[in-house]
């Protein structure tokens, strides 16, 4: 893999992972619809100046394969996107960070039937690291709120990260010809539509604090804008199942901005942990073998 490509890898990693930070700071304020509105249209806002220019034949692209790049906003933005901010009412971040650190077996489980990947013994050891290295980076982490709605946020999460892995199948499938600047503009704009009329509805009554409105601003322009645009262009560079294995390396990102931003502390499980993710995903995103053509 070039290293533009893990340059690019890890600054995603960076942006996600901050995303668990500003979903914690902010979902319990907005609730998860409204909050997932505002990531979304902000981002669709952010992306705008860039994806209308004339040069970047956005509507066309988007007008090329409408129903694609509309799953693309329901799988991998509306949808998901939803569903973590609704768990962290009830589960720790760190629980939420491992359940996510799935959607990669999930991708490769999935485009193993529609992409004709197969999944060899290195890749499989690579992911079985990774999550190894998730569980022991987070396992500090691991305390949970007694709470009757906990089976239903862990569901969700797992929903979630199946959707991540369903997303980055059906976008190496279906969008490969697609400019990246059209499928996350396109995704965000259809994934904004959805969510506008249950945004509405389910508004807080009560005027969320600054700290909160900052929290997804950043989450729409730097954590989704800017995030889906790279994970978009790797999907096209490297593949949507390598593309995806960065959520091996979201926890590393993640535990290292609440010990900036929110004072958390780092132990030597987490350092110890952080090697083995680093180790595993090298193993998952470079063993992966081409498609082999379906006809």
């Amino acid at each position: 893999m070039a290293k533009r490509s893990i340059a690019e890898l890890l600054a995603l990693a960076a942006l996600w992972g901050g995303s668990f930070i500003c979903l914690r700071i902010a979902a319990p304020q907005f609730g998860a619809i409204p909050l997932i509105f505002l990531r979304v249209s902000i981002a669709t806002l952010a992306l705008a100046p860039f994806a209308l220019r004339p040069n970047q034949c956005t509507l066309k692209n988007i007008k090329s394969a409408p129903w694609a790049i509309f799953s693309m906003g329901l799988f991998m933005s509306a949808i998901p996107f939803t569903l973590f901010a609704y768990a962290p009412h009830f589960l720790e971040a760190g629980i939420m960070v491992i359940i996510n650190a799935t959607s990669p077996i999930w991708a490769a489980l999935i485009s193993s039937q529609i992409n004709g990947y197969r999944i060899n013994r290195t890749q499989g050891l690579g992911m079985s690291l990774g999550l190894l290295g998730v569980t022991l980076v987070a396992w500090n982490r691991l305390g949970i709120t007694d709470s009757e709605n906990i089976g239903l946020a862990i569901a969700a999460s797992i929903g979630a990260a199946l959707c991540y892995g369903i997303g980055s199948s059906l976008g190496k499938r279906y969008l490969h010809e697609v400019r990246p600047m059209s499928i996350a503009f396109g995704s965000m704009a259809f994934a904004t539509a959805t969510l506008t009329a249950p945004a509405l509805l389910s508004w807080p009554t009560q005027t969320p604090t600054i700290s909160s409105w900052t929290a997804a601003g950043v989450l729409g322009v730097a954590c989704t804008a800017t995030a889906s645009l790279l994970f978009f262009h790797l999907t096209k560079t490297i593949g949507g199942e390598r593309a995806i294995a960065v959520t091996f390396l979201q926890p590393l990102f993640g535990i290292a901005w609440g010990a900036l931003l929110l004072g958390e502390s780092i132990s030597p499980s987490i350092m110890g942990g952080g090697l083995i993710i680093l180790v595993g995903t090298a193993l998952s995103i470079k063993t992966i073998n081409p498609p082999q053509n379906r006809r």
